[in-house]
């Protein structure tokens, strides 16, 4: 699977060598070759390790043996046998390989340069992998990070990240912990992005209904076969060579973010982006997908009789309270939000709420106007035929399976403007709908 680290801001070779406030060591093929005096690299081709005057091995030099097996100017197994073994805390033959092809980006790309991390960003990193994977505190605080810089085939700077732990004494040592925390979301990734290339619903469906679930009561299994069904049918129609050409932007303990390019139309294309993270020890993926709004949920109802009767088209349509009083019950308040905007105000009826662009009569208490949006908080309302409050998440799911990942908020979008629809649960269950004009 390629993997590449991408600079959110492209620059030129000459401008990232040129950043003097970094660590930048160039690596190319005069490396090996200066290496080789008085080093011996040629008798027993093991990597030429380099070390200070007290003779302990630097962090530097730690990387440059990561980088050359990542380079295959040596094979990893030589790089594993170069290491001394204090170097190597609880770290296989077999898991330093797989862990070199896991951080590997597309063949025949190769790290040219080092960039050590900034205090900053190695605090922000620290605290991130501390959060989701407190068993490796001890190793995350004594880790320093690395950028491991690369041109790729399109031309584009590309970096990846890696990260060394330091003993008290401040001599570098790979961890195995560690490794095998990264190694978990790599072998992760491979199975859910094979499953969904070989149209395995069975496979892909195990991996969704292992993973953390967003509801109490239900079976997850038959949630996660209508998700498997729906991503193998997206990532046909929209993702850009499937999903074995994903491109690894981030891969360290806790967390692994992707992206991939998508058909936005028949002529645009676009990047998008998921996370494999892993909490407390359930592996999660996190798809950025939007749900569509059913075009029957548009519509709102009490007691099975519209409350709206104009069909929801793109464009806002004009009431007056006559219209909704007999279906609503009595107006028990108007306010305003914001007291300088005298055209929009809030006009609440028991169990439900509206927006109104428009105007007031406060002698008459009635009102006219277009309706921006619906705040529900009581079952006597309906979204569509089954949409309510009291709603069960699980039920809820069925309808719309990736809303979690929407960020519980289902759209439709029309020329005049887009229909959007939030839901918030709590309990376990529907406590709030709200339709919303943008």
């Amino acid at each position: 699977m390629k993997k590449r680290f991408r600079y959110q801001h492209k620059m030129g070779r000459m401008a990232l060598k040129a950043l003097c406030s970094c660590l930048v060591i160039v690596l190319c093929l005069g490396l090996f070759a200066c290496s080789s005096r008085g080093q011996g690299v040629a008798k027993n081709e093991l990597f030429p390790f380099s070390y200070n005057r007290d003779g302990k091995l630097s962090s530097v030099s730690l990387v440059q043996a990561i980088v050359a097996a990542l380079n295959s100017d040596l094979p990893a197994q030589r790089i594993y046998e170069s290491f001394n073994a204090k170097h190597l805390r609880n770290l296989s033959a077999d898991e330093f390989c797989r862990y070199i092809e896991a951080l590997r980006p597309q063949k025949s790309i190769r790290i040219e340069s080092i960039d050590r991390l900034g205090e900053e960003a190695e605090f922000e990193l620290r605290l991130e992998i501390d959060q989701r994977m407190p068993l490796l505190m001890d190793g995350t605080e004594h880790s320093i990070f690395f950028y491991l810089n690369y041109v790729d085939s399109e031309s584009d700077l590309g970096q990846m990240l890696l990260a060394v732990q330091l003993t008290d004494e401040g001599e570098p040592y790979l961890d195995g912990d560690w490794v095998r925390a990264i190694l978990r979301l790599h072998d992760f990734s491979e199975l859910y992005f094979t499953a969904i290339d070989e149209g395995d619903e069975a496979a892909l469906s195990w991996l969704l209904a292992n993973g953390k679930q967003d509801f109490r009561e239900g079976d997850p299994f038959v949630l996660s076969a209508k998700k498997a069904k729906q991503l193998i049918q997206y990532y046909k129609r929209k993702i850009i060579g499937g999903a074995s050409k994903s491109s690894c932007d981030y891969l360290l303990p806790g967390r692994a973010k992707f992206s991939q390019k998508y058909q936005i139309n028949q002529v645009l294309t676009g990047e998008r982006q998921l996370e494999i993270r892993e909490e407390k020890g359930i592996l999660n993926i996190h798809e950025q997908l939007t749900e569509p709004l059913r075009s029957v949920d548009r519509n709102l109802y009490v007691q099975d009789e519209r409350v709206l009767p104009t069909t929801y088209s793109g464009s806002l349509h004009f009431y007056r309270s006559e219209e909704l009083s007999k279906k609503l019950g009595s107006l028990r308040r108007v306010y305003y939000d914001n007291p300088d905007n005298t055209r929009e105000f809030k006009a609440e009826y028991l169990g439900i709420c509206f927006t109104v662009d428009g105007e007031y009569d406060h002698k008459s208490r009635t009102w006219s106007g277009e309706i921006t949006e619906i705040d529900v908080s009581s079952p006597r309302f309906r979204f569509g035929p089954d949409l309510k409050v009291g709603l069960s998440a699980y039920d809820f799911f069925l309808i719309y399976p990736f809303a979690p990942e929407s960020n519980y908020t289902m759209e439709s979008s029309f020329l005049r403007g887009t229909l959007a629809m939030t839901v918030q649960i709590e309990d376990d269950k529907i406590v709030r709908l709200i339709w919303q004009y943008r």
